[in-house]
């Protein structure tokens, strides 16, 4: 899907990256988030969509059985916010399905209950790169057009449903998400720069190319610099 996103393919890469997601998926047509575990949804969104990028025919037999499986927990609306946050990038669903993760957040005191170093590591590592992707609504070059909209039960510009209300805490929380959405406007132009530097900063510093996550996953780092540019 990174190859995708940047419009950048290694075929034969490819071609073994979609051998190994076709060996582990399970009888039932999901794939699990780890070894021997039950079939995830987002996991399951996910390979799906790959192997269709990759050329996997929507109507073979694993295809039919992996979009029955998303179709049977709800289909792709039901995916995690990180899952939905990757299907916007791709065009498949409008930001709106993607909680409001304002770049702002960089810029708040350390005593505030949110502020990045009080968010575990994995997860800031995480959020900080999707902080700047949110920031520019950044979309996919998919060079190839494809798209996974048989994965929805429910048009997804249609769609109402993206987060759950079944507590009173999660109806608190939409109801903040959507209020702070709505005033997004008043933010300062200058302000979103600022928080933009700032995580520009904080992500450069990691991606040292010897244990950072750049060392992980290089084309990060092209894919940031093309998007700034």
């Amino acid at each position: 899907m990174m190859m995708h996103y940047l419009g950048e393919i290694d075929i034969p890469l490819q071609n073994k990256i979609a051998n190994y997601i076709r060996k582990r998926q399970q009888k039932n047509g999901g794939w699990p988030l780890y070894h021997g575990g039950k079939a995830n949804i987002s996991n399951t969104v996910k390979a799906y969509y790959a192997l269709k990028l990759i050329g996997d025919d929507p109507e073979q037999a694993h295809m039919l059985l992996a979009r029955r499986a998303i179709l049977e927990k709800g289909g792709a609306a039901k995916s995690d916010a990180f899952t939905r946050i990757m299907l916007a990038k791709f065009g498949q669903v409008p930001w709106r399905a993607v909680p409001f993760i304002p770049v702002e957040i960089m810029l708040l005191p350390k005593w505030f209950p949110l502020h990045i170093s009080k968010i575990s590591y994995w997860a800031r590592t995480t959020m900080v790169p999707l902080l700047i992707l949110y920031n520019f609504k950044a979309t996919a070059k998919n060079p190839t057009g494809i798209g996974v909209q048989e994965l929805f039960e429910t048009p997804p510009e249609k769609e109402k449903h993206y987060f759950p209300t079944k507590t009173t805490l999660s109806k608190l929380i939409l109801i903040l998400e959507k209020t702070a959405y709505k005033l997004r406007w008043l933010i300062p132009g200058f302000v979103n720069k600022m928080a933009i530097k700032k995580a520009e900063r904080w992500f450069i510093e990691r991606l040292n190319g010897e244990s950072g996550i750049g060392a992980i996953f290089p084309a990060m780092r092209n894919a940031y610099e093309a998007l700034l540019n």
